[in-house]
Order: C-alpha cells, then structure tokens, then sequence
C-alpha cells in the first residue's frame, strides 16, 4: 500500500501541480486562516483556544476551550475545519511528499520512501484531529475523556511528524540545487 502510495504520488506530481499545491497553502496561511480569526467574538478569541494548535490536551482543556470560544466562536471554527481545514490536510500532504519525492527519488531514492511517510502520517493524524474537533464540537458541551485523548494523540502525532519533514525539505533543496545532487 505505502509503494502504491509512493508511486502515486511520483506518477501525479508534476511541476505545475507542485506550484499550484504550494500557492494553495500559501493562501490557506496568509489570507483564509487569519480572515476566519476574524470572524471570532473579540472578546474571547485567542489562538491557544484552538486546539490544532495545541500540542496536545485532554477534555478539561477542550471543555474550557470551546467554552471561552462561545456559541459564534465555536460555529466559525466547525466551519473552518469543515470547509478549509479537512481539505487543507490532503493538499499539504500531498505537497510536502511529493517535494520529498521529488527531491531525493535521484539522489537517495531509500531516504525517498521512507522520508516521503512522514508528510502522508501529517496528513492521516490531521485529517483524524478534524474529525475529532468537528465530533467534540457538535456535542459540546458533553466531551468523552477518551474520545478527546485519542483525538489529543493524533494532534500530537502531527505536530510530532512535522520534526523529519520540514528539515528533510530543505535538506533535499539544499542537496538539490546548491551542491546539485
């Protein structure tokens, strides 16, 4: 499944495909996230109430998290999961993989598919982390202790997965195009 997987993205990642990836996230980071914190009460936003951004929590924190975001806060941030988020999760991973791909596959081409693993394992722990915040916001205020701890886990898991993709990415660019490898 991981070959077909790594195939898959080898055979579909193409240089316009790459560039249209990256400036959809640019997008998603510069202009949709920060506009929905807009969209938040003034009163009680603050990014710490937002647990994507949190490196883990349990159901005390999400129970006072959605609390403090109130009733509009927390329907601005079940739709920008929804809408922007879930699919922000596959275009990311797809396009930090294939640049992975991409930029090892001639130089180390074992590095390639195992490097290429850890973008696809922040996409799967996000896409759960999503469907978990989505599930604990639709009923709040009623928050299940495990339930919040498995979500809690992937959350970690994303964040966790982060630590050999972005070095590998510049690695592979550095390797690429400044020692031409």
């Amino acid at each position: 499944m991981i070959e077909n997987l790594y195939n898959f993205i080898d055979r579909t990642s193409s240089k316009t495909v790459l560039i249209f990836g990256i400036v959809i996230i640019f997008i998603i980071n510069l202009l949709v996230f920060p506009y929905f914190s807009t969209l938040f009460p003034e009163n009680n936003f603050s990014e710490k109430y937002i647990l994507d951004l949190r490196f883990s929590y349990d159901a005390a924190t999400v129970l006072y998290n959605f609390e403090m975001l109130g009733a509009i806060g927390r329907n601005v941030y079940f739709w920008l999961i929804l809408v922007f988020d879930v699919p922000y999760a596959f275009v990311y991973g797809y396009v930090y993989a294939a640049l992975i791909i991409i930029l090892y596959k001639n130089y180390k081409p074992k590095a390639a598919k195992i490097l290429f693993i850890f973008p696809i394992i922040m996409m799967f722990s996000d896409t759960i982390e999503n469907i978990g915040i989505i599930t604990m916001l639709t009923t709040y205020p009623k928050i299940n202790e495990t339930g919040s701890g498995i979500f809690s886990f992937f959350t970690s898991l994303k964040w966790l997965s982060t630590i050999p993709t972005f070095p590998a990415i510049i690695w592979g660019v550095i390797m690429k195009y400044v020692f031409k490898k």
